[in-house]
């Protein structure tokens, strides 16, 4: 068998984690309004990755880090059913969303570098 069939865990990870991140500067640059909102499960479902519990977990772990570096805020939503719902808010005028407006193709360069360390 060749390498080339079975790739390496790690770069389909790479690979996986680079789409999410697209997928995340395609949602701030389309949005018409002053926030929006980022939900692992919508960032998965747009970078047209199979919708399985791995990959949305994946999703839902690159948002905290980047909530982490203060690139995205939380926000906590209490249901009616006494679940709690966690969503991730990007403002018009936060560093990340000036810079995804300003120059995606940087922006997606500098997530994946964050990411990556």
């Amino acid at each position: 068998m060749s390498d080339h069939a079975n790739p390496p865990r790690d770069s389909t990870k790479e690979s996986l984690e680079a789409r999410l991140i697209k997928a995340i500067v395609k949602i701030i640059l389309n949005t018409k309004g002053k926030r929006v909102t980022l939900r692992a499960r919508l960032i998965v479902r747009i970078a047209g990755v199979p919708e399985e519990h791995t990959n949305i977990v994946r999703a839902a772990m690159l948002l905290k880090k980047l909530a982490l570096k203060k690139l995205l805020e939380k926000e906590i939503r209490k249901r009616f059913t006494n679940s709690l719902t966690l969503n991730y808010v990007v403002y018009e005028g936060t560093q990340l969303w000036n810079m995804v407006r300003s120059s995606p193709e940087e922006a997606e360069r500098y997530l994946l570098s964050i990411v990556s360390s």
